[in-house]
């Protein structure tokens, strides 16, 4: 198993974030069994969609990952940082697509979901469809799983009408020789004027009274809980010192081998019913037992720092964790393996008022700051433009307006190092020399850039590199194109999430 994944490290590093998935399929796992139907979850398309019909599009959402199928889950939006974001906008998308080309008259043939399947990378090697490799995955990562080699098919025919869904949508996308052209702006040197606006500026906003805490408190009490923390003994199995340095062939064998004992401790534990920690002791692990930790990984207030390091993976592994299934799946980080047994669990509670206030008052002063420094800066770039129609310089607008103005000379938006400069310099994209941009965000607050030269395009550059620019400029439209359509797609199906029916 380890030869697989040495093998393909890129797409079975997705395995961490199925861990996390793990913590969204199990919350709709908690009803009995004969009345998971009874569940609503979601209306789409004047369908209902019980707690079982989501499992079944999650799974495709887990296939699509371990598969390394990028291209399908980004398509369908399920490549969002958020797991929980990403899987539930990837199954409203796959129903989206799933009814349209039922609609449209779009059925993938045995032929063309034996190609799809052919075609994904995982499978291959050295760019040739290998079975081998493919009867692996079947054996060893899919079946534990309980996949079989219908839900491959099932992908692939998903992939297939992804493909000719996309197709028809985006067949009308061109790209002019305008905006190529435009394309390059970004590697042309410019010079810039530009003003900072920092929330300091707008002066200081009025203090949080007792009442408006109480008031945001009672309206959204249901939201200030505390987090649930958790608590795990956990084995690390990491490859010895004399082995730390090997490379190639001997470094394979050497965590296949530290594998295998991961694999047979577990067995142990499930199949042999020997306890955790006594497992741990017979085969001489490292063993110990963790703090309280939240899903971030963070000690309860006043619990001082989480002493035992351990890797993120597992930490979401352990939010998966409950009674009727208290080991995590074999994690790795590095060259070393973990696997954890849950110990106990704080439950999330409601937090009193004094215990929310110093968070409600924080988010209060926030938004009293942000309104006050939005009315400061569109008055401030208001004074500037109409200065500037009275005839003045935009250094001499500024000024009057009582900021500071900058200057950026010969900076190239997209070269490295992608830093303050660059976002600025980025800014003065769409502008042309003597133009103003509106108020930009920034992490200090927001600027204003008058773009007042850029230097002119290398029409030897242009030449060498317009076809990629042009098919690079094709791709995103394209994409654009296709999630607007996906969108609206969803619009029209009218979705409905019963929020009732899921506590």
């Amino acid at each position: 198993m380890i030869n697989l994944i040495r093998q393909n490290q890129r797409w079975l590093m997705v395995l961490i974030v199925i861990l996390t998935i793990v913590s969204f399929v199990w919350l709709y796992n908690t009803t009995d069994f004969e009345k998971i139907d009874e569940t609503r979850i979601a209306e789409i398309y004047g369908r209902t969609l019980h707690r079982v019909d989501i499992e079944q599009q999650l799974k495709v959402y887990e296939l699509a990952a371990i598969l390394g199928e990028f291209e399908f889950l980004q398509s369908l939006g399920g490549s969002a940082r958020n797991p929980d974001a990403a899987s539930s906008e990837f199954i409203w998308n796959l129903l989206v697509l799933q009814h349209e080309a039922k609609r449209l008259g779009i059925h993938p043939t045995d032929e063309q979901i034996l190609n799809a399947i052919r075609a994904i990378p995982a499978l291959q090697t050295k760019g040739t469809f290998d079975p081998q490799r493919y009867q692996m995955l079947l054996q060893n990562v899919l079946a534990p799983r309980g996949m079989t080699e219908r839900r491959v098919e099932d992908l692939a025919r998903d992939i297939v009408k992804l493909s000719r869904l996309r197709e028809l949508v985006t067949s009308s996308v061109a790209v002019s020789e305008a905006e190529v052209v435009g394309a390059f702006r970004g590697f042309q040197a410019v010079d810039a004027q530009y003003c900072k606006l920092e929330p300091a500026a707008a002066g200081p906003v009025e203090a949080t009274t007792s009442e408006e805490v109480e008031k945001i408190f009672n309206d959204t009490q249901a939201q200030w809980v505390t987090p649930e923390y958790r608590s795990v003994q956990f084995v690390r199995l990491e490859l010895p010192d004399g082995q730390k340095n090997l490379e190639g062939r001997a470094r394979v064998d050497a965590l296949q081998a530290l594998a295998n004992e991961a694999t047979n401790f577990v067995g142990q534990v499930l199949e042999g019913g020997v306890a955790f920690e006594s497992a741990a002791q017979a085969a001489k692990f490292s063993s110990a037992r963790t703090p309280f930790f939240d899903r971030a990984g963070n000690p309860p207030p006043g619990g001082g720092a989480i002493a035992l390091a351990i890797p993120p993976a597992l930490v979401q592994a352990s939010f998966s964790l409950s009674d009727s299934r208290p080991l995590t799946d074999i994690v790795q980080e590095g060259d070393s393996f973990y696997i954890a047994e849950l110990k106990e669990v704080l439950a999330s509670r409601p937090q009193t008022l004094e215990e929310a206030r110093s968070q409600i008052e924080a988010q209060i002063t926030a938004r009293k700051t942000a309104i006050r420094f939005a009315a400061f800066s569109e008055e401030q770039a208001r004074k500037i433009k109409a200065a500037m129609q009275s005839g003045k310089s935009f250094a001499e607008a500024a000024k009057a307006a009582g900021l500071t103005v900058q200057t950026l000379l010969n900076y190239v938006p997209f070269q490295p190092p992608q830093d303050e400069n660059a976002m600025i310099a980025r800014a003065t994209l769409p502008l042309n020399p003597g133009e103003i941009s509106g108020l930009q965000p920034a992490p200090w607050g927001a600027f204003i850039v008058e773009l007042t030269q850029r230097a002119p395009l290398d029409p030897k550059v242009l030449a060498e590199q317009k076809g990629e620019a042009q098919s690079q400029l094709l791709e995103t439209k394209q994409n654009l194109l296709f999630f607007e359509w996906l969108r609206s797609g969803l619009q029209e199906a009218n979705l409905r999430i019963f929020a009732e029916d899921r506590q």
